[in-house]
This record gives C-alpha cells, structure tokens and sequence, in this order.
C-alpha cells in the first residue's frame, strides 16, 4: 500500500527533496534508493511486500527529478545529507537502506556516512561506488559527463520529450532490449504500470536532474568500500545486461561484511519477483 505518493520537504538551502512512503506507517523504516532512470514512483514494486512484512518504506528523489529541486553541484554525499535531513524531520534515528539499481552509491554512501544510524544494507542488481567493475566505455563516458556535459544534452532531453509525451512508448522502447529473464517479470501489467508512472516522473522536469544523477554515479566517492562495516545484502543475476555481474562481485569482494547472492539466469529487473526474500533483512 501506499502511505503517500508524493510529498516534499523543504531543506535548509531552500530546495524541496521530493518522496513517498509505501508500506507501514508505523513499520521498521526502510529508505528505498530508486535506479536510473527513476523516481520515487518505482518503490511501489515492492510496497506490497513491505506491508506484509511491516516495512515502512521511504523513497526520496535525487535533485531534478519527481518533486525535487534541482542542485547546482549534485553529489552521492549531497543527496545522502538531503536524506538524513528528511529522516530526522521524520523523527527516524535508525533504518535500513536499499539500493537498486543505480541506487546503489547512494545506499553505499549512506552506510559510509551515516555509519551505525544505518542498521541494514540491501543492494539489487546495483552498482558500485564510482566505477568499480564497470566496463571501459562506461568509464569514458562518465569522464566526458564530467567535462564535456553539453556533449549528453541532447539524448537525455530527447529521452526527457518521449517520457513525457508517450510514457507507454518509452517503457516499451526500454525494456525491447531486456533479455528473456527479464521480459518475463516486465511482462506484467503492474510491473508495466508502475514503469509508465515512473519514467514520466523521473524526465517530469526535463534531462537535466537525470544528467546530474548519472554524472553522480560514476564519480569516484569520497570513501572506500572497506570502511563499510555495516551488514550488505547483495543480489545480482548472471544474466543481467544493464548492471554486469561483474560489478556485483567486485562490490561483495570489497566490503568486509557482505553476504552475496548471485542467481542463475537472472536479470537485471530480479528485485521484483524475489522481493520477499529481499526485504526479509530488514525485518
């Protein structure tokens, strides 16, 4: 169930971060990263599960996207403090955090920063911090995106027009690549209805919070994974094609504390039918 779809607080600097909560409202607090492309829309894949097992799940947006403002100089380190503003205005002390997806940093720099206020980590299909496992012409890319970010302008609003003007067309021009694995979990409706939902709030104002987001993702962080002492979950199928296993294993080597589930055969979209055994973690 959804607690609220949509709401927003006003930070120190005058920004609005934007969230919603799925689940239990008096439930063991769970803050849920979305990947990339995302909004706080996605979480409502799992609030099923987060009822059942009284979970209450609180899904902030990163700056330029959903009900967000937009940040000058967005960072993982920024959105994370952002976070614990929202958590403290919330009276929330202690929580799990999940990262799916391009989510991940964010769940990573969490535990790194907020240390014991974080009491679980659950990564899915995630990637790492900066470009740990990631492949060389990623790492190009991200390096342009740091310096030449007019060069990407024009795809990401392209992305942003077609999201918002056919929703469906988009979701469906993303997942027409997704291999078989995937296509399976995509295939329903739901699943279909709430990727609509959420694409067009992740391009709601347009390509420049998701050029920001992704420039974020592939800076090297102010932190190491082995300074994580916090317990990580991690999942990550052989099959998936938008998050390479390889950066998932690299991920489990390099935090001390990991326990790591890597599946045959499955994708990159595995959150969605294993998200039972996911949450069960936090509860």
């Amino acid at each position: 169930m959804a607690i609220t779809t949509g709401r927003a607080v006003v930070l120190p600097d005058g920004r609005l971060l934007g969230y919603a909560e799925y689940g239990e409202p008096w439930g063991h607090p769970v803050v849920s990263f979305h990947g990339w492309p995302g909004s706080r829309v996605q979480s409502a894949w799992y609030a099923s599960a987060a009822s059942e097992l009284g979970l209450r799940l609180i899904a902030p947006e990163r700056p330029g996207i959903g009900l967000s403002s937009r940040s000058s100089t967005p960072t993982l380190h920024q959105h994370v403090a952002d976070v614990a503003y929202l958590l403290d205005r919330l009276n929330i002390d202690r929580f799990g955090v999940l990262g799916v997806s391009g989510g991940g940093p964010y769940a990573l720099t969490s535990a790194a920063w907020l240390g014991d206020r974080v009491s679980t980590v659950a990564l899915v299909a995630a990637l790492s911090a900066g470009s740990m496992g990631v492949t060389p012409l990623i790492q190009v890319t991200g390096w342009l995106g740091l310096r030449v970010p007019w060069l990407f302008a024009p795809g990401f609003d392209t992305a942003a027009r077609v999201a918002t003007w056919n929703g469906p067309l988009a979701v469906r021009l993303a997942f027409s690549t997704l291999p078989p694995s995937d296509r399976v979990v995509v295939d329903d409706p739901f699943v279909r209805d709430v990727a609509v939902r959420d694409v067009r709030e992740a391009f709601r104002q347009g390509g420049r919070g998701m050029r920001g987001d992704a420039v974020s993702l592939l800076t090297a962080p102010d932190f190491s994974l082995g300074e994580i002492r916090n317990p990580v979950h991690l999942w990550h199928g052989d099959a998936d094609t938008i998050v390479p296993i390889a950066i998932g294993r690299a991920t489990a080597v390099a935090l001390p504390n990991c326990s790591a589930t890597f599946l045959p055969g499955e994708g990159h979209h595995l959150g969605i039918p294993h998200v039972r055994e996911i949450l069960e973690v936090f509860a």
